[in-house]
């Protein structure tokens, strides 16, 4: 199938040294780079979408008790408000 398809200048360039140096036609190269890019786009979703709840769990939890590292103030947030109410 026959595209128009318009990129940055820079990116056309990088194309064009990399079907250079393989000794390949553009018509040749893109098929390849597109379909390597998309392939790398799927596993990084996939990736992102395996984060499991108890590895989010935990991950909000190690910042939380960095946060509170960092704290000045040592008592806890619930005993902070239950002060601030008497």
């Amino acid at each position: 199938m026959k595209i128009t398809v318009e990129m940055p200048d820079d990116l056309m360039i990088q194309v064009k040294v990399e079907a250079a140096r393989d000794r390949q036609k553009l018509k040749e190269i893109l098929p390849e780079l597109v379909g390597a890019g998309l392939e790398a786009r799927r596993k990084r979703q996939a990736s992102a979408e395996s984060f499991s709840a108890k590895d989010w769990l935990a991950a909000w939890q190690a910042l939380g008790a960095e946060i509170e590292r960092g704290s000045v103030d040592p008592r806890s947030l619930v005993e902070i408000l239950d002060q601030d109410r008497r």
